[in-house]
């Protein structure tokens, strides 16, 4: 035989040897996997005897505040919503099913405190298998049944003006239709992605971008981008971006802004990591701005902060959005989903108003109170400037536009818009972080100078002193080593020279 044979045959049995021991290998996995200790696992059995459901959600209902707390909505708010998921989260099984209700009040759990599906299936008695398919089947139904009704795009002109109405006495930014940034939802590192999810945060995130009008609701999201993209480019490849470039909106035509005869379009406000555009105002780059152009970004800071308030009060409520997701990226994307559409369903069935519980800012120094829970979170080593983009002349205009409405004549009748400091009339449009500085090195410098005044007070000089107290109490004595000009001050008549102690000065 020759060896090119023997070499064949020797490679057709070891092939057959590697086949048959895969094929045991896998009988061997199928039959461990048939012979199961428990059908159901004896902590499971106890369900329906101290599972938090059965044990705790019955007494919840009988305290509206508490039931708030655990389910960041009221019983009636719950009840409603149960209404509208049951026919998506009805089960048939031959042996008794998980009842609708407590699918819903596991999800929402889940949403509400970031709680790993371990810890949730302690808790309630079920297996943590099983929770994951029922927080993921409940969020997607939650999306399905809310997103029409409660998540729905403006599409006519009537309910963009609106829109741009309730900003405009919100804000007094005129012709504004929204309030456009993006979020980074943090997750667990997902197999095999490399860096595609690495943000400038040193986390791992999707991106959740969003519009958002001045009842701090969606109007707008676009959900799983990944978290190395920056907001412009999520913007561009966006659905919203699709549709703005090409007015596909509905957008009201121009108008001229209150009290002048400036023809402006709608637009869209955002943050320097998005491109200027005639609908998408951004602020001034740079340091060392004029006056006009820093109370155009101030006036547009003041705006855009709804988004960055709607994104606190929503991590606030639904924590989940405060921890890394430790699910699939198909089910974290059908959570950031449901939380959203939740977030809009409790605003229009709760008549939810933020500014009075003080969730919301409301001027420079009067922070809203999702700023102080969110306080703890690690904050970003390094954050990368945003890019440059070559800005087109229409929309430079556009902002020149609004930059000379906010300088003109009919704005002196509105709330003061320059924190101008007032030491000095010279004194330019001063940041929150600028005056807070400036302040504290004023605080300084007056305490130097009243430090200053107690010393001179506390020990004055001796010429001084004699003019005060008078001839009869003070004697000099001329041939003091202290010198003929300084004196000697004795403190009255008798008394020794306090710096040299010789007796019986003359008067002084």
């Amino acid at each position: 035989m020759t060896p090119f044979r023997e070499n064949h045959r020797r490679r057709v049995y070891l092939s057959f040897l590697a086949g048959a021991s895969h094929w045991l290998r896998m009988r061997e996995r199928q039959r461990k996997r048939a012979t199961r200790r428990w059908w159901v696992h004896p902590i499971g059995q106890l369900r329906q005897t101290v599972g938090e459901f059965h044990h705790l959600y019955r007494q919840l209902r009988q305290y509206p505040d508490k039931f708030y707390e655990y389910f960041r909505m009221s019983p009636a708010s719950f009840d409603l919503l149960l209404s509208k998921l049951s026919p998506q989260l009805r089960k048939t099984s031959m042996r008794p099913a998980i009842s609708t209700e407590e699918r819903l009040v596991v999800t929402l759990r889940y949403l509400a405190t970031g709680q790993s599906f371990r810890a949730l299936g302690f808790s309630f008695r079920i297996a943590y298998s099983t929770i994951s398919l029922i927080v993921r089947e409940c969020c997607e139904a939650i999306w399905t049944v809310l997103k029409d009704e409660y998540m729905r795009c403006p599409s006519t002109p009537a309910e963009w003006q609106s829109i741009a109405q309730e900003l405009w006495e919100k804000t007094k930014f005129p012709n504004c239709l929204g309030c456009l940034d993006g979020k980074h939802c943090m997750l667990k590192k997902p197999k095999k992605s490399g860096a595609l999810y690495y943000n400038y945060k040193g986390t791992f995130s999707i991106v959740l971008l969003a519009l958002c009008d001045a009842r701090y609701r969606f109007l707008f999201v676009d959900i799983g981008s990944f978290g190395h993209n920056n907001d412009a480019g999520i913007y561009d490849s966006s659905a919203l971006g699709a549709a703005l470039e090409m007015g596909a909106l509905n957008i009201p035509p121009p108008s001229t802004l209150p009290g002048t005869e400036l023809l402006t379009p709608y637009v869209v406000v955002g943050d320097g990591a998005f491109p200027l555009k005639p609908y998408l105002m951004k602020p001034f780059s740079g340091q060392n701005l004029s006056t006009e152009k820093d109370v155009f970004n101030y006036r547009l800071s003041r705006c855009r902060r709804l988004i960055e308030n709607t994104f606190g009060i929503c991590s606030s409520m639904w924590r989940i959005l405060l921890k890394p997701i430790e699910t699939s990226i198909k089910s974290a994307d059908a959570s950031i989903r449901a939380v959203c559409a939740l977030h809009n369903f409790l605003i229009a069935e709760e008549n939810t108003d933020f500014s009075p519980a003080r969730m919301a800012d409301r001027d420079e120094d009067d922070n809203g109170v999702w700023r102080t829970q969110l306080a703890t979170l690690r904050q970003p080593n390094h954050i990368r400037p945003p890019r440059a983009h070559n800005s087109s002349l229409i929309a430079k205009n556009v902002r020149a536009n609004f930059q000379a409405f906010f300088q003109g004549s009919v704005e002196q009748s509105f709330p003061k818009q320059t924190p101008l400091c007032s030491l000095h009339s010279t004194c330019k449009l001063l940041s929150l972080r600028d005056r807070n500085l400036l302040q504290s090195k004023m605080q300084k410098v007056i305490l130097c100078i009243l430090l200053l005044t107690v010393l001179s007070i506390a020990v004055p000089s001796v010429s001084a002193a004699c003019k005060k107290v008078g001839p009869d109490n003070v004697k000099i004595d001329r041939a003091c080593s202290r010198g003929e000009s300084l004196g000697c001050n004795a403190g009255g008549q008798g008394q020794n020279c306090r710096f040299c102690g010789k007796e019986g000065l003359p008067r002084c």
